[in-house]
């Protein structure tokens, strides 16, 4: 498997040999290559996600989504968990538990970025249940309350430098799920940290506005999805009854009505999944 470096690392352990695209490819051991062409799909099953991978499945490879196995999965090494408990120990030394907060990505922004009022809501429901707020990816513009920290896994450099509590860390897939599987939990947005939020045990939300979980975010047990109130007419549901079934049975998910119910309603999530 190969792919960019940093997301390279998240098919450890699942493949025979993994490799970053600058790495020196063992071109004489594999009987075929294939160039994965991942392209978003408008939804054409009633039983099954949506999702790129799905469809890189059965367009690439002719095989068959299956549910059992069907699930985000990042395996990870003893050097990870190690640095992931070093860095989370220098952010929470009090072993309060930290919640990750992901709101800024950095593809279709205007489709999944949520506003600096809704991740202060987030940092503050965090801060009232004594716990410490870690925001991901931040990239300026949001006054930080005392007692929430910054991480930014863009360039290895820290890019808030009023906070030097979380070091420099180039970003690695591996290495923020090890991260997120020993925070007590991971709210955000549609993005790649979400889906590594996904591959462990951690409660996390992820929060939908113009998108769909169904064509974006393949199921997970620990994983609820805050989608909008209409988003039965969203694609790829688009008034769909047996895609609007089958997202009910395999998907947990809420819905909200406007940015401030769902600031309310993350809060809310926060609130039960910490006090539980």
């Amino acid at each position: 498997f190969m792919a960019e470096r940093g997301k390279h690392s998240a098919a450890r352990g699942l493949c025979h040999a993994v490799m970053a695209y600058d790495d020196q490819e063992p071109v004489d051991r594999y009987d075929r290559d294939a160039t994965v062409m991942l392209y978003d799909n408008p939804g054409c099953w009633i039983d099954r996600p949506c999702s790129r991978a799905v469809a890189c499945l059965h367009e690439m490879f002719g095989i068959r989504w299956e549910p059992d196995l069907g699930r985000y999965q990042v395996c990870l090494s003893p050097e990870a968990k190690m640095l992931a408990a070093d860095r989370l120990a220098q952010v929470d030394p009090g072993g309060r538990g930290v919640v990750l907060i992901h709101y800024e990505g950095k593809s279709a922004v205007k489709n999944k970025n949520l506003s600096h009022h809704w991740a202060t809501c987030m940092i503050g429901a965090a801060l009232n249940l004594g716990r410490v707020p870690v925001v991901l990816n931040w990239r300026g513009g949001l006054p930080l309350p005392p007692g929430a920290k910054v991480f930014s896994d863009e360039a290895g450099r820290e890019r808030n430098p009023a906070d030097t509590a979380w070091p420099g860390w180039g970003g690695d897939a591996e290495h923020l799920a090890a991260v997120v599987g020993q925070a007590a939990a991971f709210v955000g947005i549609d993005s790649g940290p979400a889906k590594v939020a996904s591959a462990t045990e951690v409660p996390a939300l992820v929060c939908w506005t113009v998108h769909h979980p169904l064509q974006f975010h393949d199921p997970a047990p620990n994983t609820l999805h805050l989608v909008p109130e209409e988003h039965e007419r969203m694609v790829p549901l688009a008034g769909s009854a047996a895609r609007a079934a089958y997202f009910a049975r395999a998907y947990r998910s809420r819905t909200y009505a406007g940015a401030d119910d769902l600031a309310l309603k993350a809060a809310a999530w926060l609130g039960e999944v910490l006090k539980s």
